[in-house]
């Protein structure tokens, strides 16, 4: 049996996730002008986000936030436990059956020391149990690559792959789409990594919801 590292055990003592723009009640006009008439067409933009199956709140906090080293616990999870130790949060965007069509901007923007995953679940589903395989995820996107740097920039780049295809994804009325957010701390990111224990951390959450573009 594999040793756990101490360090894997020892969780920070605050996460501290903030979300913005989360809920939108927006009127929006539109000037249609055809020869020889001109009208005008008028909508209502109504989006709700649940956060772990419970309404919004401006700021979440989490206690159990563990720090891990990159290539050898995320990376190559030699003690396999890198899906245990994920901090988890799992995300309802629903469009209300009043409101227009609209799309879905999601932008992310953690403090240093914080790694995150992104796993859209898809759209109109029962929101899926909280044990996606991350590790395979890591597996697949970074593949045979072994320079750390370009391991990152995968990763980045496999997350903004996920935020812009969520932003291609069309919200009729009563739809909705559910994702997850895995989080660890890096310590390889720390300014100050001897610190780690005593400091807390924020990752800005923003959700825009604005007409679909094809709707007029």
């Amino acid at each position: 049996m594999k040793k756990m590292k101490n360090f894997i055990l020892i969780a920070a003592p605050l996460m501290s996730i903030v979300l913005l723009s989360v809920t939108m009640v927006l009127a929006w006009f539109v000037f249609l002008k055809t020869s020889p008439l001109a009208t005008f067409k008028s909508g209502q933009i109504d989006v709700s986000v649940n956060i772990n199956a419970a309404p919004i709140q401006e700021e979440l906090a989490f206690n159990d936030l563990a720090f891990m080293d990159f290539s050898s616990d995320i990376i190559a999870d030699d003690d396999e436990v890198l899906n245990l130790m994920a901090s988890i949060t799992q995300i309802k965007i629903n469009n209300s059956l009043n409101s227009s069509d609209v799309n879905t901007q999601l932008s992310i923007d953690p403090d240093e020391g914080l790694f995150y995953l992104l796993y859209y679940e898809g759209k109109n589903l029962t929101p899926a149990a909280l044990d996606y395989n991350w590790h395979n995820l890591i597996v697949t996107v970074v593949g045979s690559e072994t320079n750390v740097s370009a391991q990152r920039n995968l990763l980045a780049t496999y997350n903004a792959g996920v935020i812009a295809d969520i932003a291609s994804i069309k919200l009729e009325p009563g739809d909705w789409i559910t994702l997850q957010i895995a989080v660890w701390g890096d310590y390889e990111e720390l300014s100050a990594p001897s610190l780690y224990l005593s400091d807390s951390y924020d990752m800005l959450i923003s959700i825009a919801s604005t007409q679909w573009e094809g709707a007029i």
